[in-house]
């Protein structure tokens, strides 16, 4: 097929990234996510499980839209600075740039839910500045 042709990954000003904390109900309990959406091309459904990843940190899941329009990872932790990949398998197939930490929008810790299960930052701090994960209370 024509694949051998095509250089990956595939790297075009169009493929964009945002990044924010997202609050996710897992199990009846509020889990604080880093949750990238990736755009700028259509997302195809495929048998193969889709990853996204910065250097060895990879999304605990990822969701691509009904429409293919965008991308949903969701990150137990902040992924370092780095190249953000999108793919599936092993395969690096987009490559949407470099990923800042610094550009996650955060939400105020004052008003989450009492219990949320925070990430982990980089290095294996909790997001509160602990060595484990912690509950708020």
């Amino acid at each position: 097929m024509y694949w051998d042709l095509i250089k990956f990954p595939i790297e075009h000003e169009k493929l964009t990234w945002q990044a924010r904390e997202a609050l996710v109900d897992l199990d009846g309990r509020a889990h604080l996510f880093v949750r990238i959406k990736l755009t700028g091309t259509r997302f195809v459904h495929r048998a193969a499980i889709p990853q996204v990843w910065v250097g060895s940190v990879f999304a605990k899941h990822v969701r691509i839209d009904d429409h293919g329009l965008a991308v949903r990872a969701y990150f137990e932790e902040v992924p370092p600075s780095g190249t953000l990949y999108f793919g599936y398998g092993d395969q690096a197939e987009l490559s949407f740039g470099s990923f800042d930490p610094g550009k996650v929008s955060v939400l105020h810790r004052e008003r989450l839910p009492r219990g949320t299960q925070l990430y982990r930052e980089p290095g294996g701090n909790c997001a509160t500045g602990g060595d484990l994960p912690r509950i708020v209370r």
